[in-house]
């Protein structure tokens, strides 16, 4: 399996994508950000434990081996507008993860079955 060494979860909501990035990538910095300052709050106080994340405000991105775009931006946007969204996060990465679906089942499961096997094959 592929460890990056620096990992984005852009949209990271309460922290928790990032406390399990940081739990599937053993060796990597995790760093997190979200457009809302109350949510940037709760993960900042939820991930104050964990010394390989860091939280950033959202405009403070760098550059990533890869970014894991998590159930972001899938309602109500179009074609134009979220091809520009994909645009600019890759000036930021070489690798985008866009995970998008709607299921009962734990986002945490699709993940370790399918996102998983992609950098176990890298």
């Amino acid at each position: 399996l592929i460890q990056p060494s620096r990992v984005l979860s852009y949209g990271c909501a309460y922290g928790d994508e990032a406390i399990f990035l940081s739990q599937e990538f053993k060796d990597s910095m995790v760093f997190c950000t979200d457009i809302s300052e109350q949510a940037l709050v709760k993960a900042r106080t939820k991930t104050r434990e964990e010394s390989r994340i860091t939280v950033l405000p959202m405009g403070d991105i760098a550059s990533y081996d890869v970014i894991f775009c998590m159930y972001v931006l899938f309602k109500n946007i179009g074609i134009t507008e979220y091809s520009e969204f994909v645009d600019g996060l890759l000036q930021h990465a070489s690798t985008l993860v866009v995970v998008a679906y709607e299921s009962k089942a734990s986002p945490h499961s699709f993940f370790r079955s399918e996102v998983a096997s992609y950098f176990a094959s890298r």
